[in-house]
């Protein structure tokens, strides 16, 4: 029997930054009941998930890998064992960003050799917290779009955001070339008042669809303190949304994978 492929899920929130993307990629991770790899592409100094994770930053990670040909370093979590964090590695800032100007079909290339590198280890799912601002990553960031399955636009439901989240559309939405390739789009700290008001947010979808995450004081609160907000029941309302989420989820990359979605969903606390 064939070994099923790795899928590969991309969050992106324009150039708007602080929507909370890198909290739903951390706290996501720990609802997989297979080994899940999260790649933490904070080459602008935000490395949120690997520090929600407790794992170090400072070392070989995704850029070392994808830009100079090492073998990045795979951390495990402190906090669930089968969630495993690729830091973004040493290669960050005005470096990063001259080296991924190379030619986009190498970088494609060098993407999707990571990817099965990754398979190789044994992950069947891959998530990647890309950075808000895209520029940092140039082609690469772009060659990133082109490779994986599931793209996720995180925004909050503020005009700035949207604005952010039209000028993202203009800008990439041509990457994203592949029929099969989905596009979810995440409404996250959502309120009801404004109900009625993101309807439109659907043409920002690809076979995907709209997704709201309940602004949660709480949840808020365990980022701030760094802390992943699905190991408390106090954080009800954005666990129970996460776990919505996370089911949609699990219903795309098993129709990747060509499995039953009781073999990648748990939904573990």
């Amino acid at each position: 029997m064939l070994r099923p492929r790795v899928v590969s899920v991309m969050f992106v929130s324009g150039s708007k930054g602080g929507v909370g993307k890198s909290t739903l990629v951390a706290n996501l991770a720990l609802l997989f009941d297979v080994d899940v790899a999260v790649v933490d592409l904070g080459v602008d100094g935000n490395m949120s998930v690997s520090m929600l994770h407790g794992v170090s930053a400072d070392c070989p990670g995704f850029l070392d890998s994808v830009l100079l040909g090492s073998e990045p370093r795979i951390e495990r979590s402190k906090y669930a064992g089968n969630v495993y964090v690729v830091p973004p590695g040493r290669v960050r800032g005005f470096r990063a960003t001259v080296l991924s100007m190379a030619n986009r079909d190498v970088l494609k290339s060098r993407v999707d050799r990571f990817v099965s590198w990754l398979r190789d280890q044994g992950f069947q799912v891959v998530l990647f917290d890309a950075p808000a601002n895209a520029e940092l990553m140039s082609l690469l960031y772009v060659s990133l779009l082109y490779s994986c399955d599931i793209i996720n636009i995180v925004v909050e439901p503020s005009p700035l955001c949207l604005e952010a989240v039209q000028s993202w559309w203009d800008n990439f939405s041509r990457a994203i070339s592949r029929s099969s390739q989905i596009v979810n789009l995440i409404v996250n700290k959502y309120m009801r008042s404004m109900n009625g008001s993101l309807s439109y947010l659907c043409k920002y979808t690809i076979n995907g669809t709209v997704h709201k995450i309940p602004f949660d004081s709480y949840t808020l609160l365990l980022s701030n303190r760094c802390e992943l907000a699905v190991r408390y029941r106090e954080a009800e309302k954005f666990n129970k949304a996460l776990q919505s989420l996370y089911k949609a989820l699990c219903h795309q990359i098993s129709s990747y994978l060509g499995i039953s979605k009781s073999s990648i969903r748990k939904g573990r606390r």
